[in-house]
């Protein structure tokens, strides 16, 4: 679910994916002048050509440098990172739910003995008792009709 305040990241992301799912020729990439190739073999010190990107000067030199950069293992990386840090805001995301609904209801938390462990007790008109904190004020909200992920 995308949040309101989210920045959308643009569609082309999926036709990037796609690409990549397709199997272009793998990286490293690297430049000679404004021409892109994949590294050196060593049996004959070739490369396959990736990209020309024209007559020599600085403009097109830098154009070879950017391609050569955004080599398929570089963007797959990229996607990779975009991916594990949406998780990361979605999980976020929901603890941050958790505090405002503690937050709204006025609820308490206490901490109580379990054994060896310990049991987190989440009070107010809607109660819970569970090992997990998270568990425990999610277990509220279902009770007080609230929906949780």
């Amino acid at each position: 679910m995308t949040h309101p305040t989210e920045p959308k990241l643009p569609e082309s992301l999926e036709a990037i994916r796609a690409a990549l799912d397709a199997g272009p020729t793998s990286g490293p990439w690297e430049t000679v002048g404004s021409i892109v190739r994949t590294a050196r073999r060593p049996e004959d010190m070739s490369g396959l050509l990736i990209a020309d990107c024209g007559i020599h000067d600085p403009h097109r030199i830098e154009t070879a440098a950017f391609i050569a950069a955004c080599n398929p293992e570089a963007i797959t990386a990229l996607l990779d990172a975009l991916k594990a840090r949406d998780a990361e805001i979605e999980r976020l995301r929901g603890d941050a739910e958790r505090l405002d609904y503690l937050q709204r209801r006025g609820a308490t938390v206490e901490i109580l003995p379990s054994g060896l462990s310990w049991k987190f007790q989440v009070g107010g008109f809607h109660g819970a008792v569970n090992h997990d904190i998270r568990a425990a004020i999610d277990q509220a909200r279902a009770e007080g009709g609230e929906k949780t992920k």
